[in-house]
């Protein structure tokens, strides 16, 4: 006797740890002998979107599919496989994991069939940047300000370093000498937080107004996760940008050292 077989789709699953995709193989009808069938997965990232060893049902227990392979028992007509789902922390578009079984069994009239199931991504990851800093300096210090990340379903200080933030610098009622430029600040290797500093120059000249310059992150191009979120990341609006204020020497409050009168 002879029989056809099926592996149907399964059921749509959200992204989640312990969650599974669970797909059915079918025979048209029971066949004298065991039928092998190999099951493969393919779609997503195995060992990342769901583990690279499927499992089957054995009629008690789930256990770990061995060497690729299933039997459908002689004269039973079915067998369960799933796939365990894993939460990659990645923010991601939804995943078709296909469930594909092959056989040479004499006793099957095709050779091949395949199911779908799809992993709907939980979208809940993302890394936000903010900016902090002096509120003013006296002309010829330097401004140190601080470049942080904190993370909404991931833990930042799990990156593998490269990434990059480019800071653009705007300077209000200045010739453009009073400071020195920088432009890229980097996080190494599960660094949360980066201190910086901004170098002023004394220009030996009386201003007659206190100067400005602007620290900001303008857009979230200018941020290179270098793929350890996947992209997901944003900037704080509240904590976009610092504004400096660079006081004229003169404008400064002076020390005063007192001293002991002599009698």
């Amino acid at each position: 006797m002879t029989a056809s077989f099926t592996v149907s789709d399964a059921a749509t699953v959200t992204e989640a740890d312990g969650v599974y995709l669970t797909y059915t193989i079918d025979l048209s009808n029971g066949v004298g002998e065991d039928v092998d069938i190999d099951v493969a997965a393919s779609g997503g990232t195995s060992g990342s979107d769901y583990e690279s060893t499927l499992e089957y049902f054995n009629g008690s227990a789930w256990v770990d599919v061995v060497g690729g392979t299933v039997t459908i028992a002689g004269g039973d007509t079915s067998i369960q496989v799933r796939a365990v789902v894993l939460d990659d922390a990645i923010t991601e578009a939804d995943e078709d994991i296909t469930l594909t079984g092959t056989t040479v069994d004499g006793q099957i009239t095709n050779g091949s069939d395949a199911g779908v199931g799809t992993i709907v991504d939980d979208g809940d990851i993302q890394v936000t940047f903010s900016l902090t800093g002096a509120a003013s300096i006296i002309e010829g210090e330097s401004g140190v300000y601080t470049l942080s990340m904190v993370g909404v379903g991931v833990d930042p200080a799990t990156h593998t370093g490269g990434i990059t933030v480019n800071l653009t610098y705007t300077v209000m009622g200045a010739t453009g000498a009073d400071y020195t430029q920088v432009t890229t600040v980097t996080f190494a290797a599960g660094v949360t937080s980066v201190d910086f500093s901004i170098d002023t120059i004394d220009d030996y000249f009386e201003e007659n107004s206190a100067e400005t310059f602007t620290v900001s992150i303008a857009n979230v191009g200018d941020i290179n996760d270098n793929g350890n979120f996947g992209g997901n990341v944003a900037i704080d609006g509240a904590a976009a940008s610092v504004t400096t204020t660079i006081l004229d020497g003169v404008d400064a409050p002076e020390t005063v050292t007192p001293t002991a009168n002599e009698n």
